[in-house]
């Protein structure tokens, strides 16, 4: 029984398995990649056709396999973004090693692969031998790496999808697309988000503003509440299930996550309150005209009846008091000074409001 146990056990996990690596890639959205091409030689310049290259990802030991032709090129395309180790062999030639090749969204970087006469178990390390300068293409662009992205002053760190942490790269394409991005009259913009790698990694982070650490907005009568926090964490490796699967080499996986708690009290100005005549429905003075909600005609002599107010209204009129009406005169309160014509001077709780025909020019503290 506990060996039936243990076997079904086991299948399920290996169909969950399976399933997982089937139906996660189906659900990732295509990234931009990158093309590594070139020629192989000898010392004396000639082509040296049928030459094995491959190129290896440093941080996956993903590998791809290519075969120079009849003019000793080759091409890697589509590779994802990364650092790679170039490697080249071919009957008597010494083997060829570049490390430390560094490639970026929508590069195209060059290698020149020079074989020298010997041993196939000798091996010769070469720098530089990929061009740091992109010279295949002529598109105008600008790549921001991972720590640029870190270091840049976002307001509230949302330049993209995802989070800047989930993200890898992301280039900036400004002039002489290729012809896969058709005629756009922007900039295109190509995100790389992260991906797991042999060894585990990740981070957590968390982004904090307060009304404890900002000065009173110049607007309010006090200090408005704030209250932000921005905060998640990255994860990624190789996927390992004990005794059964093992994605050293294979499979990897990254995960992201962020949330955003925000709180917080806004400060208005530019609004409008009645003046003493209007809070009693005389609106003969106003510059607009209210309508009748019933009939859409205007009240006659501009009045609203009293008794068409609605109690609410009426009751919340009644904490709003006008009783100072100043003419070209200056109104002063906590320090701040605002220049009035003839403007109506109204309290709203703890509240400061000034009217002018009748528009507010002043500032209110949000509860």
């Amino acid at each position: 029984m506990m060996l039936y146990d243990h076997l079904e056990s086991s299948l399920f996990m290996r169909v969950l398995l399976v399933s997982a690596i089937f139906l996660v890639p189906c659900l990732l959205p295509g990234q931009s990649t990158g093309t590594i091409l070139g020629a192989v030689e000898d010392a004396t310049g000639a082509v040296v056709p049928a030459a094995a290259v491959t190129v290896t990802n440093q941080s996956t030991s993903q590998q791809w396999n290519a075969v120079s032709d009849a003019n000793g090129r080759f091409s890697f395309p589509r590779l994802p973004v990364g650092d790679y180790r170039l490697a080249a062999t071919h009957d008597g030639f010494r083997q060829f090693l570049s490390e430390g090749i560094h490639l970026d969204a929508d590069q195209s970087r060059a290698a020149n692969i020079v074989l020298e006469v010997g041993q196939t178990s000798d091996r010769v390390t070469v720098t530089g031998a990929v061009g740091l300068v992109e010279t295949l293409g002529a598109t105008l662009k600008e790549v921001v790496d991972e720590k640029r992205i870190s270091d840049l002053p976002l307001n509230g760190r949302n330049p993209l999808v995802p989070n800047p942490d989930a993200l890898e790269e992301f280039s900036i394409l400004t002039n002489n697309y290729s012809a896969e991005y058709g005629r756009n009259t922007g900039a295109v913009v190509n995100a790389i988000t992260k991906s797991g790698t042999n060894q585990f990694h990740g981070a957590l982070f968390e982004f904090v503003r307060n009304d404890a650490f900002d000065a009173r907005n110049f607007f309010s009568l006090q200090q408005p509440k704030l209250r932000r926090n921005q905060f998640g964490g990255t994860l990624g490796g190789p996927i390992r299930i004990p005794h059964v699967y093992n994605g050293h080499d294979r499979t990897f996986f990254f995960f992201s996550y962020e949330g955003v708690r925000d709180r917080r009290a806004n400060t208005f100005s530019s609004l409008v309150v009645p003046t003493q005549l209007e809070r009693t429905g005389d609106f003969s003075q106003s510059a607009r005209k209210p309508t009748d909600p019933q009939t859409k005609a205007p009240f006659p002599g501009s009045l609203i009846p009293a008794t068409r107010f609605d109690p609410a209204a009426a009751n919340f009129i009644k904490e709003m008091t006008c009783p100072i009406r100043r003419a070209n005169s200056t109104a002063q309160r906590s320090g701040v000074v605002m220049a009035v014509g003839l403007q109506y001077m109204c309290h709203l709780g703890s509240s400061q409001w000034v009217t002018s025909n009748p528009v507010v020019q002043g500032r209110r503290a949000a509860e």
